[in-house]
């Protein structure tokens, strides 16, 4: 069952959503509901949910003051507003879904739905990743990787690097074509710690087994490509090439 709260400083328009996410949704338990910015911030990290529904004017900001400030990277987030003028924005933050005050019960449910299926999306990926982790030793170390239409399964060792592209990342790998997938790298940087993968840039992962050279600010990688390195990591790039 999915964990989820509420955050909207309107007490009556705060029931009501919670009534019908009862009514209409019970397969979600409501473990808490909050009305401004600062107790959202809290209720969040106390209660780790999978799913928040967040008004967007709260009085001592907004609910994107609230994103600022928690850990997004597998919260499902369902903006309830007034106005429509944030839908933009809203997209920029991953929102799953963006409704319209008065609440519509169809609309809600449809929302609920999206929620629900990114999650088992997300669950799914870390199970075969653990799975495919505790392996035999003999076997080569898996990681499952989803698109809307394929599944691949990749040896870890063949991942050569991941590459931001907003909120997907694209995975570059020795005998396949290049996979975009609809997780930030921050996922991948994760799933793949473990493994040695190097954080050289904000916007790239690479696996050490497949930098052949070090070229002032840039990876020269084993299919060729050249990445760059933030200054940040340059220093922390020599060590790793020095042991």
């Amino acid at each position: 069952m999915e964990k989820a709260i509420v955050i909207e400083d309107e007490k009556n328009v705060r029931e009501n959503l919670i009534g019908m996410l009862e009514d209409y949704c019970p397969e979600l338990s409501i473990v808490g509901d909050a009305n401004s910015v600062e107790s959202g911030i809290s209720l969040i990290q106390q209660m780790n949910p999978d799913i928040v529904f967040l008004d967007i004017n709260l009085p001592d900001g907004t609910g994107f003051d609230v994103l600022k400030s928690v850990d997004i990277e597998n919260l499902k987030v369902i903006f309830i507003t007034a106005y429509g003028d944030y839908a933009l924005k809203a997209i920029k933050y991953s929102a799953i879904d963006y409704l319209l005050k008065p609440v519509i019960p169809d609309e809600l449910i449809e929302a609920v739905q999206k929620a629900q299926k990114f999650i088992a999306h997300d669950r799914e990926f870390y199970e075969l990743s653990a799975l495919s982790q505790n392996d035999q030793a003999d076997k080569p170390i898996r990681i499952v990787v989803k698109t809307k239409q394929e599944s691949f399964y990749l040896n870890i060792d063949d991942i050569i690097y991941v590459e931001a592209d907003g909120n997907y990342s694209v995975i570059h790998s020795t005998n396949l074509k290049p996979i975009m997938v609809s997780k930030t790298l921050k996922f991948y940087e994760d799933i793949l710690d473990d493994n040695g993968f190097f954080r050289s840039h904000q916007s790239y992962l690479v696996n050490p087994l497949h930098i052949k050279q070090l070229q002032n600010n840039q990876l020269l990688l084993s299919n060729g490509h050249l990445i760059e390195i933030s200054r940040r990591k340059k220093n922390e790039l020599s060590t790793l090439f020095n042991k």
